[in-house]
């Protein structure tokens, strides 16, 4: 969103995972219930969904990964980003997986 302070984009989408990375439990959790007061988009919906499954909450990370591809976060990262490693064999998450490659592949004729 370009209309938004840096502070607010960066809130909004890395601030969490990356005060969660560097030890900060406490200020990365304010950050994400800040994050999740912002308007939704699917950006910032990813990110949070990389916070909830490095803190190893698996069904609210998949249930946030599906509003961001709901919303067009569709990327083949998705499957190879080390934040969401945590989520590799849950079932909801590899469904989601399947869909976005799914929706990857160009349409067959």
């Amino acid at each position: 969103d370009a209309g938004l302070p840096v502070e607010e984009w960066l809130r909004g989408r890395v601030r969490p995972v990356a005060l969660l990375k560097a030890g900060h439990v406490e200020q990365a959790e304010t950050a994400a219930r800040d994050a999740g007061a912002l308007s939704e988009d699917d950006d910032g919906l990813y990110n949070l969904a990389c916070y909830h499954a490095l803190r190893g909450e698996k069904a609210e990370a998949v249930r946030l990964l599906r509003q961001a591809v709901d919303l067009g976060d569709v990327d083949s990262y998705m499957s190879r980003d080390p934040d969401l490693q945590s989520l590799h064999g849950d079932p909801g998450y590899e469904s989601l997986a399947r869909e976005v490659q799914a929706r990857l592949q160009p349409a067959a004729k």
